[in-house]
């Protein structure tokens, strides 16, 4: 609503549109902590190629990588067409514009709340 219209409004009115403010800045905080979590979790199979590419690439090989390399290296040429479909560069495009999206909401959502000095 317009400033001007929440002058006109009842009490019960005002108390509705701050509910409905926070109720929506809590729903776009919990999709943007799913969303990050499904980016993490997307995230992990070309984390998972980039250490082994990076051990190929070493010259030093006795570099720590947490996960043995080679025997990554090992399980992905033993199955690439099982590994390929982990590397969802789609799923990664579109969750990366969600959460773009999401945080532009969740941004004007606070922008509102602060305005309406509500915490």
């Amino acid at each position: 609503m317009e400033q001007a219209d929440a002058k006109e409004m009842t009490p019960d009115e005002k108390k509705r549109q701050d509910a409905d403010l926070l109720y929506d800045h809590q729903m776009a905080e919990n999709a943007l902590r799913d969303l990050r979590e499904r980016a993490r979790r997307l995230a992990l199979p070309f984390k998972r190629v980039d250490t082994w590419l990076q051990y190929l690439g070493s010259l030093d090989r006795k570099q720590t990588y947490g996960e043995d390399p080679s025997k990554l290296g090992n399980e992905i040429l033993a199955d690439p067409d099982g590994f390929r479909p982990k590397l969802d560069l789609d799923a990664v495009l579109s969750v990366a514009v969600e959460i773009r999206t999401t945080e532009e909401t969740l941004r004007d959502l606070r922008a509102r709340k602060d305005a309406a000095r509500l915490r």
